[in-house]
């Protein structure tokens, strides 16, 4: 079983609007008729130039990059969050917002679904991390300051890198960062 492989309930509300959304589409493929205050909203501030709105209720395509995943991920109307599958009507998994941002499947996330969603959602993607380790020279030691669940850390591991200790407020998110990269953390600012 892979870890953290479960997307968040939705609305019967969300659901049907969900289902008005083609792969790569988003608010703007829902019928004008469609009883949402929310998405009148949207349609009220896009008519008055105040932003397109374009990744609002948005639905992945299979063959596009994915937007970025911030920690509304796992609601429909915040992004183009929408799993590009058309007989999935659901909002990416855990798991699936992980992969995007460059965890493996082994890294396993902790605490209520609301922190774990924070917690990848705030992440320093691992293979940007990777990077610029690779960019700051041979391995050596670091200490993470605001660790969160350690994506900068992961990445920096990967280039041979060595975390002496992690310290971060979120205690969800140390005890992330404790279960997958290193038991020494300092919860606290």
């Amino acid at each position: 079983m892979i870890p953290n492989h479960v997307a968040a309930a939705m609305s019967a509300l969300d659901l049907e609007l969900a289902r008005a959304v083609p792969p790569g589409g988003n608010w703007r493929q829902v019928p004008e008729s469609f009883p949402s205050r929310r998405l009148r909203q949207i349609r009220e501030s896009a008519a008055r130039g105040e932003g397109s709105r374009s990744s609002y209720y948005g639905r992945l395509r299979a063959s596009e990059p994915a937007h970025t995943i911030s920690t509304y991920f796992t609601r429909p109307g915040n992004g183009r969050h929408l799993h590009f599958d058309p007989a999935q009507d659901r909002t990416l998994s855990f798991r699936e917002a992980a992969r995007l941002q460059s965890f493996p499947d082994g890294f396993v996330f902790t605490g209520p679904r609301s922190a774990v969603a924070r917690q990848i959602g705030n992440a320093v993607p691992p293979l940007l991390a990777f990077a610029l380790a690779r960019a700051l020279g041979g391995p050596g030691h670091f200490v993470d300051l605001f660790a969160g669940a350690g994506g900068l850390s992961l990445g920096f591991r990967w280039a041979g890198w060595r975390s002496l200790v992690a310290s971060d407020v979120d205690a969800h998110a140390l005890a992330t960062y404790a279960k997958n990269l290193c038991p020494r953390v300092v919860l606290g600012d």
